[in-house]
């Protein structure tokens, strides 16, 4: 049990970074998309 407790103490981190540099590149492409779209329509 101490095992898992410490392996999770080190493993959490790293998942946490993981989830948020995940999210930041779907924002990032979401608002790369969406300022293109809006390009797109207002250069029609």
């Amino acid at each position: 049990m101490k095992i898992f407790c410490s392996s999770a103490i080190l493993i959490v981190p790293k998942l946490m970074v993981l989830v948020e540099y995940n999210s930041l590149v779907i924002i990032y492409l979401c608002s790369s998309q969406l300022s293109r779209i809006s390009y797109h329509l207002s250069h029609v």
